[in-house]
């Protein structure tokens, strides 16, 4: 994974940032996890929304009914007026590398650049189960969380990152939190099943 920034902060609060993509075709996947450095701290969240549309409230997009490649060769300009903006919500922070797996201290400051966390961050944040103590406190915040929940577990296994600890885990705070819903786990263990561990 790429180190390179892909936006900036358009948007902060304690419980989730938006950061506003320098590209509106370049932004990191749901369920990713990214990164941004806010003074002394470097902030860590997951991608659990994201949106594109245009910036210019009276130039909305319209169905032109022609591919990307088409309009990009007879109207090239609609793209200048697109954005993407994706949010994110806060699982840990690291000062003096040691991560601190709770909502950071303040809100991150606007305008900071947002980049991909690395492959060796993503080693160290997942070190500790709070990492995903962290994650299932969003439970009730975030609108499709096993949705979430799913696309976080194929976005690690893309690293080669999920191992079985890591899914009895999942299973175990899933099972807490749904009250020991029978069929909405299994339904969500099949799915898992499709993952490469």
């Amino acid at each position: 994974m790429s180190a390179s920034y892909l936006g900036e902060v358009v948007s902060s609060s304690l419980s989730m940032w938006s950061t506003q993509a320098w590209q509106w075709d370049n932004y990191p996947e749901f369920g990713s996890v990214i990164c941004l450095k806010d003074g002394q701290i470097d902030l860590f969240g997951v991608v659990y929304c994201i949106r594109t549309g245009s910036d210019d409230p009276v130039r909305q997009a319209f169905a032109y009914q022609k591919t990307t490649a088409e309009l990009q060769q007879e109207q090239p300009q609609i793209f200048e007026f697109l954005k993407t903006d994706f949010s994110a919500a806060p699982i840990c922070f690291r000062s003096a590398a040691v991560f601190t797996y709770a909502m950071p201290p303040r809100p991150p400051k606007l305008h900071t650049f947002v980049r991909m966390a690395t492959k060796i961050e993503l080693l160290e944040l997942l070190n500790s189960a709070n990492a995903l103590h962290a994650l299932f406190a969003q439970y009730q915040k975030i609108e499709y969380f096993e949705e979430l929940l799913l696309a976080f577990l194929r976005y690690l296994a893309n690293d080669n990152l999920v191992s079985r600890t890591l899914l009895l885990q999942v299973t175990e705070q899933l099972s807490l939190v749904t009250a020991n819903d029978y069929r909405r786990l299994k339904m969500f263990m099949d799915r898992v099943g499709q993952i490469d561990v």
